[in-house]
């Protein structure tokens, strides 16, 4: 949601990000991202999508929008043909919960 700015400061504009103007920005993001997490951008991102899929098996919405849900809703499927592993390891992990935890 960043936007770059000549300034070497960012601000935050609409969700409608201009990828373009970050392309230049992409090595020293892996790096700072690799530096501080000690994995690579692709892992991080891994990661991310699997506690979203556990977050919505549990139905863990606390801080969500009502916008934000209606945006994740339509990236869901999506993601889950995408990243299929991190899928079923939300599944598992739905599965194996104890159902006071689970979707009513």
């Amino acid at each position: 949601m960043l936007i770059p700015m000549e300034n070497n400061k960012c601000y935050n504009e609409n969700p409608d990000l201009k990828i373009q103007e970050w392309l230049s920005y992409q090595k020293i993001l892996e790096r700072v991202i690799k530096r501080i997490t000690g994995k690579s951008s692709l892992e991080c991102l891994k990661e991310d999508v699997k506690n979203l899929f556990i977050n919505c098996t549990h139905c863990n919405y606390e801080g969500v929008s009502k916008s934000e849900l209606e945006k994740i809703a339509t990236l869901l499927p999506h993601l889950m043909l995408v990243y299929p592993e991190e899928y079923k390891l939300a599944l598992e992990i739905y599965n194996s919960s104890p159902k006071r935890n689970r979707i009513k």
